[in-house]
């Protein structure tokens, strides 16, 4: 039919998307609700979300539920996302930091950067996660106060 609309996917309930953005769980929000999941998103799981969380995704692995067409997408950014958590766990247990001093010291601030930079920059899932290792690296270095000690 000439001049018919397509019908959008509807954007995603704003309370939701909040308090699963607030809670590290904003990739899977989007994943849910069929929307592209930008890289950003990723990391939000270790830059926001519980110590429970970021375990949890370090120990499960990388079992993502059915994504049916949007496998070859987002497999490597659940593999990412595990080895996100992965490199997270072990610096807190190579460390006296605890999830916070991690997250408001790198994390957050790298979340938001590549979310203000993702029109600028397409960064992969391996790229991504290298940057999650470097943020914490360079909070080690920066880290004069004794506020934790690293191996």
């Amino acid at each position: 039919m000439v001049g018919a609309m397509t019908r959008r996917p509807s954007p995603p309930d704003p309370t939701a998307a909040w308090a699963s953005f607030s809670s590290g769980r904003y990739a899977d929000h989007l994943v849910e609700a069929g929307l592209p999941v930008p890289g950003w998103a990723w990391v939000n799981a270790v830059a926001r979300g519980s110590a429970y969380v970021v375990a949890s995704l370090a120990m499960v692995g990388t079992d993502p539920p059915d994504l049916g067409d949007r496998e070859d997408v987002l497999r490597p950014w659940y593999r990412a996302r595990h080895t996100m958590a992965l490199v997270v766990t072990e610096r807190l247990n190579s460390s006296g930091c605890d999830l916070a001093y991690l997250q408001r010291g790198a994390l957050q601030g790298l979340e938001l950067e590549l979310a203000a930079t993702s029109h600028l920059f397409e960064r992969g899932p391996i790229e991504t996660t290298a940057l999650v290792s470097d943020a914490l690296d360079v909070l080690h270095r920066g880290s004069s106060s004794g506020a934790c000690y690293w191996d």
